[in-house]
């Protein structure tokens, strides 16, 4: 194919750069195991200084986490036997203060919990408390979070409706943890990353890498400062940058490995994880009438979202705050990774959220016609 084949992706991605909806984007598009298009434009970073996007730039990847890593780690838990979908999280949390909570409510995000609470700044409550500022990400912090969410209260009855939920997936990485016996980090390194051939996705960046080679998120109001190179989310990075809800950096073809690794799993490629075990992940739980939630994942809705409006129903994806994105067409074994830090320098810039649909779409179209 020649580059002018995909001409109006070029103009899709181009906009998105010259309105300002982001500093930067790049974009993998996959068909079959072969990529058809991939393209960095932009800045992966503009403030205190500019620097160039690159196709092989590392990502905070935010939510993407509970996909790519804490799903993941369910999978081959349930796979091993050491543990079922409709367990109570309490047999592995006995701190938790409900036991009608189960995985599979947990995965469906309906287990009564809001969406989100600013633990961080309990956390930084409690620091202060100790006048020990050292205490925000350490070991005693990630276990007075996770305290903080067992007992929090429940907004609805677990399996009664659907909520999208940080603290759900928090829990879920620490019941990752309490099973495996090893930290969220080491298991997923162990199990998911290095068998997968993910050679730069990790948590805790540290000095593992240059600062220079990721993509920069917001300047934080609560750390005032630029934040690159470190996770985004606070209260991921109260509890030491190792969570189930977020935490995880990584590239467009890292991603793009994992994601054909579970493609070959989901067609009976690889046996890595069993085809029907993979199956019951990807599709729709219907666990609450009218939700869109897989196990982890979530699938096309009716009215707009992110992955547009031409994805088949069998599809699965997930976006991620600072501006990521997956979705995985399994009828057309089309993926699509479409990655930009439209959070730098401000959360408060929502115009990339509204442009995503209509970048899916294009990018849908061109492929429908080329391949």
């Amino acid at each position: 194919m020649s580059l002018q084949d995909f001409s109006y992706i070029d103009r899709a991605l181009h906009n998105a750069i010259e309105n300002g909806a982001t500093p930067g984007i790049a974009l993998l598009v996959d068909h079959n195991g072969e990529i058809v298009y991939r393209q960095a434009l932009g800045y992966a970073q503009v403030y205190p200084e500019h620097r160039d996007l690159h196709e092989d730039t590392i990502f905070d990847l935010a939510s993407l986490t509970k996909v790519i890593a804490t799903t993941t780690a369910v999978m081959l838990l349930v796979r091993d036997k050491q543990l079922k979908l409709h367990d109570s999280v309490k047999k592995y949390i006995p701190e938790l203060s409900y036991d009608q909570i189960t995985f599979l409510h947990l995965l469906t995000h309906s287990a009564g919990f809001t969406d989100h609470l600013p633990l961080y700044e309990d956390v930084q409550q409690e620091a202060e408390r100790q006048q020990d500022e050292s205490f925000i990400g350490s070991p005693d912090a990630k276990k007075f979070v996770i305290e903080k969410v067992c007992q929090t209260e429940l907004i609805y009855t677990p399996g009664q409706f659907s909520k999208y939920s940080d603290l759900g997936i928090i829990l879920l990485g620490h019941a990752i943890e309490r099973i495996s016996g090893t930290t969220l980090d080491a298991y997923c390194d162990e199990m998911i990353f290095r068998p997968f051939g993910m050679m730069r996705t990790f948590f805790q960046p540290g000095n593992v890498i240059r600062e220079g080679d990721y993509a920069a998120t917001e300047r934080c109001e609560w750390r005032h400062r630029v934040i690159c190179g470190q996770v985004h989310d606070e209260n991921a990075y109260a509890m030491g940058g190792v969570a189930g809800h977020a935490g995880l950096f990584s590239t467009l073809d890292d991603v793009r490995r994992c994601m054909l690794k579970l493609l070959h799993c989901y067609t009976g490629e690889d046996e890595t994880i069993p085809k029907l075990l993979i199956h019951k992940f990807f599709s729709r739980q219907n666990l609450v009438e009218g939700s869109t939630r897989a196990l982890g994942w979530d699938t096309p809705s009716h009215n707009t979202f992110s992955g547009g409006t031409l994805l088949s129903e069998k599809s699965i994806g997930h976006t991620g705050f600072t501006g990521t994105s997956i979705w995985l067409d399994l009828k057309r074994k089309l993926l699509i990774l479409l990655f930009s830090n439209r959070v730098h320098p401000s959360r408060n810039n929502q115009t990339f959220i509204n442009m995503r649909p209509k970048i899916h779409d294009t990018i849908v179209i061109a492929m429908d016609k080329y391949l």
